[in-house]
């Protein structure tokens, strides 16, 4: 058995792997959206799907949390064992060029023109989604990170104390919430308030080897995942006040577990396989981030060209190779040239 740093140092590295993997589950749940409605709504799919919609469910309430738990994780670590971020006005001029940057590229060289033409937005509607970035397709997910990092900065001491970091979540989440369904959403901040919890978790994994979430079984939280995913399925569409309130409740519950237990499970398979050797989960980490910059409008063009001319499962697939590898082909283009590269924090 590992040796206790051993351990700690394998399960950072594995974080890499990780993060690869969860962008190819956000690929595969956007692949499968069209069929929950309302995700693509230029066209209906021709043949429903409850499989595909289950898959979407399944995948949805998992990866992006889980993701962000890893930056928690992550930024713990820069930050209490390596010592960096010590000056927050550089730490936010490095997370702007990070997040915001690429934000700014993709959205004007490649999503507007895209999503403008298949929607026909208006110049107020694209002032609206992009500029003010109310609901910037899946770009949202750059502004929630950044975010998170402005918002954690100054509270990261407070943060050490597990009760008040207990409050610090709960009572951001509910702000982020109740925020985000009446209030504008602009720039996303009420988005990001509301996963500060999972941030926060990601943290602590780091910070504390001996903490109790790290001493539940996995089968255990895996057999609590499956409880609450059917529970909360079960109140999805409720119609009265109380049964929202515990569909958000169910759903918060549902995400954390999902979160943890993806987290432990992908831990374990990484520890498995021998990833650092292998030069297609190589090329693939080093693409992550592109790949879920740039699939989710070929998506779009996979299920105008495909829908109803196959059956929903093979559409569903269809829609992950044109994505995956119409991303990767973009990506690859990108980082061959000096000064698109600067665009997404490579400079060499």
């Amino acid at each position: 058995m590992a040796a206790p740093e051993q351990y700690r140092e394998k399960e950072l590295d594995n974080c890499t792997l990780i993060k690869a993997v969860l962008m190819l589950a956000v690929c595969l749940g956007h692949c499968a959206n069209f069929w929950t409605g309302g995700w693509f709504n230029v066209v209906t799919p021709k043949y429903q799907s409850d499989t595909l919609i289950l898959i979407s469910q399944w995948l949805n309430s998992f990866h992006i949390y889980c993701f962000v738990l890893i930056s928690g994780y992550l930024y713990s670590y820069n930050q209490k064992e390596c010592g960096k971020y010590s000056t927050y006005r550089t730490f936010v001029t490095k997370k702007a060029k990070r997040l915001i940057l690429p934000y700014v590229f993709v959205a004007i060289s490649f999503v507007i023109p895209i999503e403008s033409f298949l929607y026909d937005y208006s110049l107020d509607q694209i002032i609206e989604k992009w500029v003010l970035c109310e609901s910037p397709s899946h770009l949202w997910f750059l502004w929630m990170l950044f975010w998170l990092f402005i918002i954690i900065w100054p509270l990261t001491r407070k943060l050490s104390n597990d009760w008040v970091a207990i409050v610090i979540s709960a009572m951001s989440y509910i702000i982020g919430t109740l925020g985000g369904a009446y209030i504008p959403n602009y720039f996303c901040i009420f988005t990001s308030l509301s996963y500060v919890p999972f941030f926060v978790i990601g943290m602590k994994l780091r910070e504390k080897q001996n903490w109790f979430i790290r001493k539940v079984p996995l089968i255990i939280y895996c057999v609590l995942y499956i409880i609450c995913f059917m529970a909360w399925s079960y109140f999805l569409d409720g119609i009265n006040s109380i049964d929202k309130i515990i569909y958000i409740g169910l759903g918060l519950a549902l995400h954390i577990i999902g979160a943890i237990s993806a987290f432990f499970l992908f831990q374990r398979l990484a520890n498995i396989i021998t990833w650092k050797q292998s030069k297609l989960w190589g090329f693939l980490a080093k693409r992550s981030m592109m790949v879920y910059l740039y699939h989710q409008q070929l998506i779009y063009f996979s299920i105008l060209w495909f829908n109803g001319l196959v059956p929903p499962f093979l559409n569903f697939l269809l829609n992950f190779g044109v994505a995956l590898g119409g991303a990767l082909m973009i990506s690859s283009i990108l980082l061959k040239f000096r000064y698109t590269r600067i665009f997404f924090g490579n400079k060499n």
